[in-house]
């Protein structure tokens, strides 16, 4: 499979799994409408990767998505957009073949690294 982003070795890692099926996931956007940076990865948006213990190179080079729209509106509201970056929330709607997901963390987070061929813009619709 061809990604959207050039990856590290060994990445998507083997606890990665391909989308057998439709899937819809949430994602926080920068302005009113999805545009294809929203869906650059870490290591895209900052230039290069970032030294961290939690987030490994691979991890970096994919997309984060959260399982339920009520997570990304926690994100909104926290510190973590104290410079208020995110103006909205995306409704992925992820079609089979495109890309891997890890499984859902306990937060009900999940890297995704997309297919070269799936256009997220053309799949995603904001949610109020």
């Amino acid at each position: 499979m061809q990604y959207r982003e050039t990856l590290p070795p060994d990445c998507p890692p083997p606890s990665a799994l391909s989308i057998t099926e439709q899937t819809v996931r949430y994602r926080l956007l920068e302005g009113a409408t999805p545009t294809q940076k929203d869906f650059d990865s870490f290591a895209k948006q900052k230039g290069h990767y970032v030294r961290s213990r939690k987030r490994t190179q691979c991890v970096q080079s994919g997309v984060s998505l959260w399982k339920s729209p009520n997570s990304v509106r926690a994100l909104l509201a926290s510190d973590l957009n104290e410079e208020g970056r995110w103006q909205s929330i995306g409704e992925l709607t992820i079609q089979t073949g495109a890309g891997k997901l890890n499984p859902i963390e306990s937060n009900g987070h999940q890297t995704w690294w997309p297919s070269k061929d799936f256009n997220p813009v053309e799949n995603c619709k904001v949610v109020p």
